[in-house]
């Protein structure tokens, strides 16, 4: 006996004479929907996708009981306004999304059907079926498998995309593992591996910036600048999380990845197309592969006064020696950065926050650094640009208008009595999680990691984790008071 799907049904009623097609729609599949990152970050961007004209079929899905799940859900959305929810929006949102109970092999071999149905009812043609896995990586090959197994779109038309959270791995062989269980499910292209600070307009803002400077990219190299800062400092204390942090520290969760991310948007070789996401992730392999492994006697690791009580206190065990603060040197054996220092630091509980990459010259005069410095986030009345010290100001191409001159006194990034021309960026008022859905719907992979650029970063990190893991080493005990402790002294001898 033959039988069509509700799907096929739908495609030859659309071709009866008088019938109008529908529009083609994205479905978005969630896992993890209770969890706090889709209730914080990923609903509330899919929301900003969505419009009347342009739907989005999203289904939440969840292990335990669905009831309540999208009223609760939409009670997150950030509705401050009409304009923000209109009424015929909202309407269409509700008729688009929708709940689903997806515990096991059986849940996924319905979901095909369920799915069609849910398209008919948001009045659209599936266009592209897009899973976002905002659950622990442990879960990530089983659900690979069976979406491969059970609800991979078939005929070819209708492209699969699995975005993913990290952690991927906690060392190289662990990544190593990932990927090779990913990839018996999975081609690469389907696989969009996130990290959020990609998908910061800001750390877009870096490439962007280089790709319009001629000039300037002449004095991109060792022979002109003396060293690189990436900095991701945070004042707040990780109390009531350290659940996951325990497991990964400082290193793991922000050096590895993060952090690498955004020195290899300051300091990759540029390609003839700025715009060819395959051109730049070539060349961040490339550079990447060129940086040496972080070593324990150029890396210093500190824990904030009050860690191990917080630990304590959300139910973990005594005497954790898990980092909060790191800050490791690395170099590079490329033509265009050996003798450059890469300092990456990253922190909790520090004096306030503060995220930004200092491009350090060589020359310093007066005691005036000759730097650019990108800013990612800085408390204290900065916004999201580049600013640059005036005496390099010959170097750069930009409009008189865009600028704002400043005193490095009123600022805590910048250095006493020195002038800096501050460029803010107009262009970095979209939010990360929003960028990573609009870039996974629209296939644009310059906000995700490849398998490649990730094992490659494993293998920069994963000797100096594990010796910091198998040794009895305490970590430097910190908190406001005797912060100057976290400090290499003096540079030259790293």
């Amino acid at each position: 006996m033959f039988v069509l799907s509700l799907q096929s049904v739908i495609q030859l009623l659309l071709l009866l004479p008088g019938a109008a097609p529908g529009p083609e729609c994205p479905a978005i599949i969630i896992l993890g929907s209770t969890g706090d990152l889709v209730r914080r970050y990923i609903w509330e961007a899919i929301w900003g996708t969505f419009t009347v004209e342009t739907p989005v079929n999203i289904v939440a899905t969840t292990r335990e009981d669905k009831t309540g799940l999208l009223d609760s859900l939409n009670d997150e959305l950030k509705c401050s306004s009409k304009e923000d929810c209109p009424r015929e929006k909202m309407a269409m949102w509700k008729k688009c999304t929708a709940s689903y109970l997806l515990k096991n092999e059986k849940d996924y071999q319905k979901l095909n059907d369920f799915l069609e149905t849910a398209s008919a009812r948001c009045g659209c043609v599936e266009s592209q079926r897009l899973f976002y896995l905002a659950v622990p990586p442990s879960a990530y090959a089983s659900i690979s498998h069976h979406v491969h197994q059970y609800t991979r779109p078939q005929g070819g038309g209708v492209p699969l995309k699995v975005v993913l959270e990290k952690p991927f791995g906690g060392t190289l062989s662990e990544a190593l593992h990932l990927v090779h269980q990913l990839q018996a499910s999975l081609q690469e292209e389907e696989i969009f591996r996130v990290d959020h600070y990609l998908g910061k307009m800001a750390v877009q803002a870096i490439l962007n910036f280089r790709c319009s400077q001629t000039k300037l990219n002449e004095y991109f190299s060792s022979d002109q600048i003396a060293r690189i800062d990436v900095t991701a400092a945070e004042s707040l204390t990780v109390a009531l999380r350290t659940g996951y942090f325990d497991q990964y520290g400082t290193i793991r969760d922000m050096l590895q990845n993060h952090l690498t991310q955004l020195l290899l948007m300051a300091t990759i070789s540029l390609p003839q197309n700025c715009l060819d996401t395959q051109e730049i992730e070539a060349s961040k392999l490339v550079l990447l592969k060129s940086v040496s492994t972080a070593v324990r006697r150029r890396a210093l690791i500190g824990q904030y006064a009050g860690y191990r009580d917080h630990v304590i206190a959300d139910g973990g065990g005594r005497g954790s020696r898990t980092v909060t603060f790191a800050t490791a040197v690395l170099t590079s054996s490329s033509s265009q950065w050996a003798g450059t220092k890469f300092v990456l630091t990253s922190g909790k509980a520090l004096s306030h926050k503060s995220t930004h990459v200092r491009i350090a010259f060589k020359v310093d005069q007066d005691g005036c650094h000759r730097e650019i410095i990108f800013i990612i986030h800085e408390d204290g009345g900065l916004d999201p640009g580049v600013v640059f010290s005036e005496r390099i100001s010959d170097l750069i191409d930009y409009k008189q208008s865009d600028v704002h001159q400043i005193d490095g006194s009123d600022y805590q990034i910048l250095r006493d009595g020195c002038g800096y021309i501050y460029l803010p960026c107009h262009s970095c008022g979209l939010d990360a999680y929003s960028n990573v859905i609009q870039s996974a719907l629209e296939g644009d992979t310059s906000v995700f990691v490849s398998s490649a650029v990730l094992l490659e970063s494993w293998r920069v990190w994963t000797g100096l984790v594990e010796e910091i893991d198998s040794s009895k080493e305490q970590p430097i005990i910190y908190d406001t008071s005797n912060l100057s402790t976290l400090a290499f002294t003096p540079w030259h001898e790293l």
